[in-house]
């Protein structure tokens, strides 16, 4: 099936599915036995730069874990910075993850961590007599996000094509905090459309920038 879905008939594939709590199921695919590029980085600016914006319960430990580990860091100065993110203004962080994928790690506000803790938590272990609660995972939500080329063509095609209901786009904008959590010089702008796919909890949120150098990444 996935051969023919991604016409490679020679690929072998692993996969790991996860679901991510208050947002959606998220998969993780392994392409194996046939040719690969690797090393292409894209910037954040790129046309077709994707990055997962998480909300977490603690975004200063996952921060030093991620120093820890060696994670590159967008954002200016390596450290957290009080800016616009989908739950409103917060403290976030952009950084790279081993395959050159953006993270924006948002610190979630109490009443997202309690929502999410009031959920029953899948696979039966909470709420059965004598089980143990599962350890809590760092994240709370997220929403899928994406670089694009030019704000009204994304959303003619996406509400066009695939029936999305993404609203217009937020006026350019070029406010320092927000251009340090992506990593950007002054003289660099940007405008955001953020919105819920119909019948779910998923969140996509697309933003296009202008006044640096841009490429498609493929």
């Amino acid at each position: 099936g996935p051969r023919i879905l991604t016409n490679s008939p020679t690929a072998t594939l692993r996969y790991a599915m996860t679901n991510i709590p208050g947002a959606f199921n998220f998969e993780l695919t392994q392409f194996g036995d046939l040719e690969r590029q690797t090393g292409k980085q894209p910037d954040i600016q790129d046309s077709g730069a994707p990055m997962m914006k998480v909300l977490v319960r603690d975004l200063d430990a996952v921060v030093a874990k991620a120093k820890t580990a060696n994670a590159p860091i967008i954002t200016k100065g390596g450290v957290p910075v009080t800016a616009p993110t989908p739950i409103g203004t917060a403290k976030a962080l952009i950084m790279r993850d081993p395959d050159a994928y953006f993270i924006e790690a948002i610190q979630a506000t109490p009443a997202i961590i309690a929502a999410t803790d009031a959920q029953p938590a899948r696979g039966g272990g909470r709420g059965r007599q004598g089980a143990t609660p599962p350890q809590p995972s760092q994240i709370v939500g997220a929403v899928m996000g994406l670089t694009v080329r030019h704000m009204d063509e994304t959303l003619k095609y996406w509400n066009g094509v695939l029936a999305m209901e993404m609203p217009q786009a937020t006026a350019f904008a070029d406010d320092q905090p927000m251009l340090d959590l992506l990593g950007l010089p002054r003289g660099a702008s940007y405008r955001i459309s953020n919105g819920v796919i119909p019948g779910s909890s998923a969140r996509l949120e697309f933003i296009e920038i202008k006044g640096v150098q841009r490429k498609a990444f493929d």
